[in-house]
């Protein structure tokens, strides 16, 4: 069995900072030359989340509403300072950290 890993880093812009990193992924499976199997993709924040979708503007928008509704900057947290941290917390506990996909392979 093969095993391949590969760490990304990115650097966010501030609160709701949505990442496409379809294509780096898609360059890491080719890369790997593994014509079956998984890829594990996992958070190393607790502040950060993953999550599979289109990754459309309007959509986008929709995901940041719903979130800042779900966690409220105004709710009354009662853990960590700054308040950024507690509304990631409690967004990061609705989404998760990590994802696991089956990736499509046309060589």
């Amino acid at each position: 069995m093969k095993i391949s890993h590969q760490t990304l880093e990115f650097q966010t812009k501030g609160e709701f900072d949505f990442i496409d990193f379809t294509n780096e992924v898609e360059k890491f499976v080719s890369a790997s030359q593994i014509k079956n199997g998984l890829v594990n993709l996992q958070t190393m924040h607790t502040t950060a989340s993953l999550f599979l979708n289109e990754n459309e503007p309007l959509l986008l928008e929709d995901f940041k509403k719903h979130l800042s509704q779900i966690s409220p900057k105004s709710a009354a947290y009662r853990h960590n300072e700054p308040l950024t941290y507690a509304t990631a917390n409690a967004k990061t506990a609705i989404l998760t950290a990590k994802l696991c996909i089956f990736p499509q392979i046309s060589f």
